[in-house]
Order: structure tokens, then sequence, then C-alpha cells
């Protein structure tokens, strides 16, 4: 054996011993994961928060019935009255949209979902721009 091969033999043995071999792993992994474009972030909001269920604020509320797991598309209904729909709803990763609509009126309300509490903002039509948060009841 030539003096760089032990070099090289003695460097292989170094990884594989320490706990050294978890660091490599890990090294060509995030190597990977930079190569082919993907983040931390990324990786790790590969999937919608749960927005279903009934939420109040102090102004009002809305019922999110149905949330579709991948595209982030829901349904609900606003418990302004039965003239207001809830339409446009949708969620990504932990941010959310819906519209509240009404004959010549729209409230549009984004935000962001911590588990059972929203903080999010509206504005609308009439010009009025607001922020509120809303529990799941």
């Amino acid at each position: 054996m030539t003096a760089s091969t032990l070099r090289w033999y003695g460097s292989l043995m170094k990884i594989f011993t320490a706990g050294a071999l978890q660091s490599v792993i890990v090294g060509v992994l995030v190597a990977c994961c930079s190569v082919f474009g993907l983040s931390g972030s990324a990786l790790a909001a590969t999937h919608n928060a749960n927005f279903r269920g009934s939420w109040k604020s102090a102004a009002g509320g809305w019922v999110i019935r149905t949330e579709n797991a991948s595209t982030g598309v829901c349904t609900g209904t606003s418990d302004f009255g039965g003239a207001y729909k809830l339409t446009s709803c949708r969620v990504k990763g932990v941010r959310y949209i819906f519209t509240i609509t009404r004959t010549g009126y729209k409230s549009y309300n984004s935000g962001t979902i911590h588990g059972n509490n929203v903080a999010g903002t509206f504005h609308d039509t009439n010009g009025t721009t607001n922020s509120y948060v809303a529990t799941r009841a």
C-alpha cells in the first residue's frame, strides 16, 4: 500500500467511528436537498393545518365544514346570516384565506392557524380593514 492509500484508508476509518457516520449521512442529505432545491422549511411544510371546525371572534364567526388535505380547498358557512356566504376558502401550510360575500359586499379574510386559534385580517368592499383573533369552539 502506498502512503496516500493508507491516508485515505485512515480517513475512511475515522468517518465510520465515533459517530461521524451520522454526520456524513446528514451532510449527504443536506447536499442532495440543496441540489434539488429543497430547504428544511419546504420539507417540513408538506401538509396543511387543520382548519375544520367552528371559529368564534369578537365580531362573529364561521364554520369550516370540509378541507381537502391535499389541495387545501375548504368549504364552510358564515354565522352573519343567510345572505352571507363563505367562498374561496383555501389553506396552504398554516395560512388560510376565504371571502365572505353577499349581494354588493365582499370581505377578504386571511391569516395564520395556530392550533385552536387564528390571527387574521380582513379588508372589505366598504373600505374597512381590521385585524382579528378567533378560537375554535
